[in-house]
């Protein structure tokens, strides 16, 4: 007996639906004469002519004059980390500099002691530490002591 309950909702149901459709059918006939539309366009109240000129006006007054190779952003959730970098010359999906926004460091742990060369014999060591995007905490590279952000995971767009 709970068999035919079911059958019988499930008819219903599908009538119902032939009934639904058959209806959209019939109201979607109109003709085009029945809109009475002009050709007219309503402006875009976000749509400015002059918007592309006001933000490189903008951006030029952020850079100072200094060229860049690419703007940074991070991976996770596209938040701008650096408006001013310099690309790697070996590896190509890497950048470095010293102006940054949205970034924190992680002062308390540092990630290692890297050796680098100044001359033949001498060598000098620096203090490495991690860096995030401050929005997301995604881990985008690393700080030495002068302060130079070395970034590793960053999304590259042209200047």
């Amino acid at each position: 007996m709970a068999d035919e309950y079911s059958m019988e909702d499930t008819k219903a149901t599908t009538e119902d639906r032939k009934t639904k459709i058959i209806i959209e059918e019939e109201s979607d006939t109109s003709s085009p004469s029945d809109d009475n539309s002009d050709d007219k366009f309503e402006e875009d109240p976000l749509y400015d002519e002059n918007l592309d000129e006001d933000d490189e006006k903008w951006m030029d007054k952020q850079r100072q004059g200094r060229p860049s190779d690419a703007i940074l952003s991070c991976p996770a959730c596209f938040t701008t980390l650096c408006l001013e970098s310099q690309k790697h010359s070996h590896y190509q999906n890497q950048y470095r500099a010293v102006f940054t926004m949205n970034c924190v460091v992680d002062y308390q742990n540092p990630v290692s002691d890297a050796h680098t060369r100044v001359g033949r014999k001498k060598q000098k060591t620096a203090k490495l530490y991690t860096f995030s995007c401050s929005i997301c905490a995604a881990k985008i590279g690393v700080v030495d002591e002068d302060e130079v952000y070395h970034f590793f995971e960053a999304i590259p767009t042209c200047a």
